[in-house]
């Protein structure tokens, strides 16, 4: 199987940690595994990023200049000029430079598509580590570590306690067992075999090109993990009482489509098991959707479509 990492790391705290322990957590995903793997890194340190990934995984590396854009157009860009490179069949990861993997992943996806799937999404939570992060662990501990070294953004998307204002995602908790549900999933690999393109970023749409029977979304603490390593300093609009689901409903006549509403009807286990309220919370939303008359489509976000023509 052939498979091309996209693996964007620009700026020092980016090139810190992609040449770091996310690189080393590579490493330790991609140890024994029988592939073909290359990574394309758009970076401005590229004699860095180039010399980390052959000493840390011994894969073969490919590095490009930063696009001129800015903001998330960057990120955009450098994801599309990445895909035009990708041969027909390759297994394509979307791998920021701040994201830590699980020791499974790349075995995990591999069997998904195996089993006849075309792309795979999952959750990435947003941590503020106290602890350096866990290297080569099983999904069930890296989950549970992105719980301990939550950054604030992840503890203000809690149901019933949390404050945020872009409920992108939402964790619920009963005792210490938690699971979530999401608008915005990250698709985490994709099967490049036929045309693709996507707006804004990948995690807005580009899966979309898939049918959902195509689609996995990961919802067991034990098949993968993803990390996300967000610098202190990342913040969102908070408000000054708990969000309910009129303000999800709020945020989501504005920034989601009815993709992200299917992605949203699944729950995602990330510690233990239990009897949350997370389908009650569903219900209050898709009540509140409807009593709001809130149109969820591609005409109610306004947004730059990439095109890759390939």
């Amino acid at each position: 199987m052939k498979i091309l990492i996209i693996s964007p790391a620009w700026g020092p705290l980016c090139v810190g940690l992609f040449t770091g322990p996310v690189l080393d957590s590579h490493a330790a995903a991609l140890e024994g595994l029988d592939a073909d793997v290359r990574y394309i890194c758009h970076t401005d340190d590229p004699a860095r990023v180039h010399d980390a990934v052959k000493a840390k995984t011994g894969r073969q590396v490919m590095t490009m200049s930063v696009p001129p854009s800015k903001g998330y157009a960057r990120f955009s860009d450098a994801n599309a000029q990445a895909l035009r490179l990708a041969q027909n069949g390759e297994v394509v990861f979307f791998l920021n430079a701040d994201i830590i993997v699980s020791r499974e992943v790349f075995r995990a996806v591999i069997n998904r598509i195996e089993s006849g799937k075309r792309a795979v999404i999952c959750a990435g939570t947003r941590t503020l580590p106290k602890s350096p992060p866990p290297i080569g662990v099983s999904a069930s501990d890296l989950h549970a570590w992105t719980l301990d070294n939550a950054h604030p953004i992840t503890v203000s998307n809690y149901h019933k306690t949390g404050n945020s204002r872009l409920p992108y995602v939402v964790y619920f908790r009963n005792g210490d067992a938690v699971c979530m549900r999401g608008f915005h999933l990250h698709p985490l690999a994709i099967v490049m075999d036929r045309d693709l393109g996507f707006s804004s970023t990948p995690d807005w749409d580009i899966a979309s090109n898939y049918t959902l029977d195509e689609i996995h979304v990961v919802t067991r603490a034990d098949e993968l993990a993803l990390a996300e390593i967000s610098e202190p300093g990342k913040k969102l609009p908070m408000g000054d009482k708990p969000f309910t689901a009129d303000d999800v409903i709020a945020w989501t006549s504005r920034r989601t489509i009815g993709f992200h509403w299917w992605l949203f009807s699944h729950r995602i286990q990330l510690r233990g098991d239990g009897v949350f309220d997370d389908e009650a919370f569903v219900s209050e939303c898709l009540a509140a959707k409807g009593k709001r008359e809130v149109k969820l489509d591609e005409t109610t976000h306004v947004h730059r479509r990439v095109a890759l023509g390939c």
